[in-house]
């Protein structure tokens, strides 16, 4: 994988939409960036433009697994978020007080919800059509029902295996009649 990364241009309507949304976390992201370093002075803010870089190659690319990588950042910093009023509940700090660090946290929250809200649905069009181009849902259903009929075969020949009448002595019989019979399958039954 090389950088510039070959940018693939998406192939559906669902897919066009998924990376207009992930281009607009992108910018959004970048802007919490911004605020991390300047505003809140954390080096976090660093953290989040790898992110940028990640959501960049999920949509460059069409890559659901750079989605999946976006939405557990996305949740380790609501983590963070939780932490931090958590913190402020233990320590007896007013929880409502508007403080730089309390303010921006607030916003922060429901902001890295809403993008794991959308990292998933790129996450969910990203994963449809790479499995499209692999054949598909109509290749796993036509294995389902290969496996399940071949599963109802097996049931039915051992049924009828076991539901066979015992022949007696099936060696004479086969003398009996001038013809060579081939072995059954059927041996002595241990326990």
């Amino acid at each position: 994988m090389c950088i510039p990364f070959q940018s693939i241009p998406p192939p559906t309507q669902g897919t066009k939409r998924a990376v207009q949304m992930l281009q607009l976390l992108g910018v959004s992201q970048f802007v919490v960036g911004l605020i991390k370093l300047f505003v809140l002075q954390q080096f976090s803010g660093f953290y989040d433009f790898f992110t940028l870089f990640i959501l960049y190659m999920a949509w460059a690319q069409l890559n659901y697994c750079n989605c999946v990588i976006a939405v557990f950042y996305f949740l380790q910093n609501l983590l963070m978020i939780f932490i931090f009023f958590g913190m402020n509940v233990e320590l007896d700090i007013e929880f409502f007080s508007p403080t730089r660090f309390g303010v921006t946290y607030f916003i922060f929250f429901f902001y890295y919800l809403g993008a794991c809200y959308v990292a998933f649905l790129a996450y969910r069009e990203f994963k449809v059509l790479q499995y499209d181009q692999m054949g598909g849902l109509i290749q796993t259903n036509q294995q389902n029902d290969w496996a399940q009929n071949n599963n109802e075969q097996q049931y039915n020949q051992q049924q009828a295996y076991y539901n066979q009448p015992a022949q007696a002595q099936p060696q004479q019989q086969a003398q009996r009649g001038g013809q060579f019979q081939a072995f059954q399958g059927r041996g002595v039954q241990i326990g």
